[in-house]
């Protein structure tokens, strides 16, 4: 039961660490090219 939770508690860490890179990456790029892209 434990290793059920704890690789849907990794799994979910996984995709909102790539979700927070993706979003941080977004922003800079918006920040570097004053939003026109």
């Amino acid at each position: 039961m434990a290793g059920q939770y704890l690789a849907a508690g990794l799994t979910a860490l996984v995709f909102l660490g790539r979700l927070a890179a993706h979003l941080y990456d977004w922003w800079l790029y918006s920040k570097c090219t004053g939003r026109r892209g």
